[in-house]
């Protein structure tokens, strides 16, 4: 039996944060797989709350309502991504399963 869900998340938010950009405000419409951090200003803590993937970076972070979810619930929006021109989407449906963050509905029924 692997690792929780919570410990390999914190393990791959690392591996993220060295090897995935990380949004500076200026996205590309690019095809790229991504990853919503929920930041704890108070607290110093973050975790992985949302994987998606995309066609086109620019248009889906614009119409995306998790940053909304993410600070509503008092915390600092993150987004990180990693580009990708195929197999975007096979390895989104990947990271949800294994590391089954928050705001992802496809492992609820597990």
């Amino acid at each position: 039996m692997g690792k929780d869900p919570v410990t390999l998340r914190h393990r791959f938010l690392e591996h993220i944060e060295k090897h995935w950009e990380q949004n500076d405000h200026c996205l590309k419409s690019i095809p790229a797989v991504y990853a919503m951090i929920a930041y704890d200003f108070f607290d110093k803590s973050s975790d992985i709350v949302y994987f998606g993937s995309t066609t086109n970076l620019f248009l889906r972070y614009k119409s995306h309502k998790i940053p909304k979810k993410i600070q509503d619930s008092g915390k600092i929006n993150i987004l990180f991504f990693l580009p990708m021109d195929k197999g975007f989407y096979d390895y989104e449906m990947k990271l949800i399963r294994r590391l089954k963050p928050a705001y992802n509905r496809q492992h609820k029924d597990e």
